[in-house]
């Protein structure tokens, strides 16, 4: 995975990949296991 958070605060950062994440879980259906969908 890219870093795509390179030049933002911890902050920032954390506010990024919760927005991404949130999206990524919106598009896709449920996973039988957390993650699995991000490995």
């Amino acid at each position: 995975m890219t870093d795509f958070t390179a030049g933002l605060t911890d902050r920032e950062s954390h506010v990024a990949a919760s927005a991404a994440l949130a999206s990524f879980r919106r598009t896709t259906p449920p996973a039988p296991t957390a993650g699995q969908g991000l490995l």
